[in-house]
């Protein structure tokens, strides 16, 4: 579960918009646009603030190898902090 508090809402990416390759360490160390993460930059999609989102992962059945990609929006000069709240199932 994740939900925004303050701040802009979470950002992710659809399937088809991404090169799971370049998740985590794959990017070395570069941001998203430049490292290929993002095969459609135009796809980001993004929550609004207060919104609870139900993220299945790729520990989920079925779900393997294809967990829900989210990322932190890019800090604005109105918005330059956010609160976030995740909770994980274990």
């Amino acid at each position: 579960m994740i939900c925004s508090y303050g701040g802009s809402g979470t950002e992710w990416l659809p399937e088809n918009a991404l090169d799971r390759s370049k998740l985590g360490m794959g990017s070395g160390g570069q941001p998203d646009v430049q490292s290929g993460l993002m095969t459609d930059p135009t796809a980001i999609k993004q929550m609004p603030v207060f919104a609870v989102g139900l993220m299945k992962g790729e520990h989920g059945e079925g779900n393997e190898g294809r967990g829900l990609a989210h990322r932190s929006p890019m800090p604005a000069d109105a918005q330059p902090r956010r609160l976030l709240l995740t909770l994980d199932m274990l």
